[in-house]
């Protein structure tokens, strides 16, 4: 079984946000597990050079998991037996929505076979000794509402959590995430549910805390890793402190040394400027110059000319 987290507001995965820099970020200001952006178990056992690039880990990482996704149960197996150094768990990626991966058979495509689910499940576990987790959403549609099935498939394999995200398939990241259907799951599992979808506040992520066990925040906490801060404030002492522009691009600057320690590329470094800078008055000036930056210190003299 998996340990008891104390903080139990998660970063959810994300691709091109949750590198090992943000995800630091993301542990320093509260959150109580990170996770590697989804990885092609495939990819990994064709090219094995990218096990330690993909799986790097911040110091400050602990519950730290690396999220594969895949459809044969050999590769799945294989892959996590390759990742399974360089972290504390492993997850499994039954949630994702895109056509590249779905195409494949995997990641929300899964979600038409409880039985596929269940023997990839049961391989991995079998052949690591660490906890296997699953991350995915409720069903493919509103008349195809499969999540009760996933449930007891992960359950009945030795899945040690699993990450229900609110939505289908075919919503993508429209509408509302069904917060019923999480709780349900709640209700009905053994094993401990983290809950997701449309948390955006500290007040929500409180909410949410009375439904599941744990909470995961995705693209509410791009760009603004301090939410976690204001959720473990709120918790713990009443309140929280609101933070101004000023204060969330002084985190920004955090990211961008992390980055230069694991040598992120300047692409990924831009896109994080780009959530960082969202919402904000004269924001769209600062992106422009984030755009056309070609070194990163090009890319935080445009963030600096914005504070002056």
């Amino acid at each position: 079984m998996i340990p008891k987290i104390n903080d139990p507001v998660f970063i959810s995965p994300m691709a091109r946000i949750t590198d090992a820099a943000f995800r630091s970020l993301a542990k320093k200001y509260g959150a109580g597990m990170t996770v590697t952006e989804l990885i092609n178990a495939k990819g990994l056992l064709q090219d094995p050079a990218r096990v330690k690039r993909e799986c790097q880990r911040a110091d400050n990482e602990d519950h730290f998991a690396v999220q594969l996704f895949g459809s044969d149960p050999e590769e799945m197996a294989l892959a996590a037996k390759e990742v399974e150094p360089y972290c504390d768990y492993i997850d499994i990626n039954l949630g994702c929505p895109a056509y590249k991966i779905c195409r494949v058979g995997a990641g929300s495509e899964l979600l038409k076979h409880p039985e596929s689910i269940q023997k990839i499940v049961s391989k991995m576990v079998n052949v690591v000794s660490i906890p296997v987790t699953v991350k995915t959403r409720i069903g493919i549609n509103d008349n195809h509402i499969s999540i009760f099935e996933v449930l007891q498939a992960v359950q009945n394999a030795g899945a040690s959590m699993l990450s229900v995200h609110g939505r289908t398939r075919d919503q993508g990241y429209s509408g509302e995430a069904n917060w019923d259907i999480i709780e349900q799951v709640q209700e009905k599992a053994d094993i401990p549910i983290v809950g997701n979808g449309d948390i955006t506040s500290p007040e929500i992520a409180l909410q949410r805390l009375k439904q599941t066990e744990y909470v995961s925040i995705g693209r509410a906490a791009s760009g603004n890793p301090l939410l976690f801060k204001q959720i473990k404030d709120l918790r713990e002492k009443g309140s929280y402190q609101e933070y101004s522009l000023h204060q969330k691009l002084k985190v920004f600057e955090e990211y961008i040394q992390l980055s230069k320690q694991f040598e992120t590329k300047l692409l990924l470094q831009k896109i994080q400027a780009q959530h960082f800078t969202k919402g904000v008055e004269g924001g769209s000036v600062v992106r422009e110059k984030i755009s056309r930056a070609k070194t990163t210190e090009e890319l935080e003299q445009a963030l600096q000319s914005f504070l002056e």
